[in-house]
């Protein structure tokens, strides 16, 4: 199972959650990108995966990994697609917005996902527990 989403959240007031296209905000780009298998030599593959494009994969990993899985020649895959995941990631990540089949405009609009920067809203944050001293151990 390979688990994605097409879109992140963005929950501060006043801002659009998704699908913005002029200046989103990069945290749209941020989803959550997650495999599992029963199968021990698969999971191993993905495992080592993992490892080597940590927070570093897109949505456009997903089809040569697939085509991989399949048994599709590499070479083949690779003359018409970006890496898979079980290779090292040749981009920044950035994700696209607006028309990306060129209905209404003939360029795509990229927008980076600095790996630097902190995403999460100040809000999100959990909040200390309060504990009471005088409060005693259960037995």
């Amino acid at each position: 199972v390979i688990y994605t989403s097409d879109h992140g959240q963005l929950f501060a007031e006043g801002q659009l959650t998704h699908c913005s296209v002029e200046k989103p905000d990069p945290r749209q780009g941020l989803v959550p990108l997650f495999t599992t298998t029963q199968n021990k030599a698969l999971k191993q593959r993905l495992d080592s995966a993992a490892k080597l494009n940590f927070a570093n994969l897109s949505h456009f990993a997903i089809t040569p990994t697939l085509l991989d899985l399949m048994g599709y020649d590499r070479n083949d895959v690779a003359s018409q697609f970006d890496p898979s995941m079980f290779e090292v990631q040749k981009f920044e990540p950035a994700f696209t917005s607006e028309y990306i089949f060129g209905l209404f405009r003939t360029d795509v609009r990229w927008t980076p996902v600095p790996l630097t920067t902190n995403y999460l809203e100040p809000f999100a944050l959990p909040r200390a527990a309060k504990v009471n001293k005088t409060q005693t151990k259960d037995p």
